[in-house]
């Protein structure tokens, strides 16, 4: 039986593929570092283009509890380029609670492994919604957002806590006890 004229359909396949995987190696990039802002994270708090930046202003707890506070978490970008800014950034929290006093001021520092964000703890000493402002400054310019945070009152006096105490407390000394005889108990060589 004589060869088919027609070419095998493999290697068509194969070079098509090939050409599809070369443009996409170099189109995709281009259309990566198209501007898209960056993503919102997880218990975002607060976020504002003010100024050359994007500030975005982060939570751990959504809703803290009084007296214990949280750990608030500061991601500042290029407005423009959505990269990390270069510089020293000065990342400044202005706390101001539920009655309208201010809580004072806490510059925050800088996470080593992460540039770009700044990370601190902050107690909030009352319940109520409290109100704050992040400011950003340093030789790129300034700029601010703001936001608010509602603590809870702290449920129960901590019996709870006091209870499990004295529950731990009168199972040592039962146990210890329970050593102290058994060992009374053995008769001495």
């Amino acid at each position: 039986m004589p060869a088919s004229p027609r070419t095998p359909l493999a290697p068509l396949l194969a070079r098509a593929f090939l050409y599809i995987a070369i443009a996409c190696v170099f189109i995709l990039p281009a259309l990566a570092h198209a501007q898209t802002p960056a993503p919102d994270l997880t218990n975002q708090a607060a976020r504002a283009v003010s100024g050359p930046y994007d500030i975005t202003v982060v939570t751990r707890i959504k809703t803290p509890t009084a007296g214990l506070g949280t750990r608030f978490t500061v991601r500042v970008l290029s407005a423009a380029t959505q990269k990390t800014l270069d510089g020293d950034l000065d990342i400044i929290f202005i706390g101001v609670r539920p009655d309208g006093t201010e809580a004072g001021r806490v510059e925050f520092p800088q996470l080593r492994a992460f540039p770009e964000f700044y990370e601190y703890p902050i107690t909030l000493d009352r319940p109520g919604t409290w109100r704050y402002t992040i400011a950003v400054e340093s030789i790129h310019g300034v700029g601010t957002v703001d936001g608010e945070i509602t603590v809870i009152q702290s449920v129960g006096g901590g019996a709870g806590g006091v209870a499990i105490w004295l529950a731990v407390i009168v199972i040592l000394i039962g146990g210890a006890f329970l050593l102290y005889r058994t060992n009374k108990k053995r008769p001495q060589d």
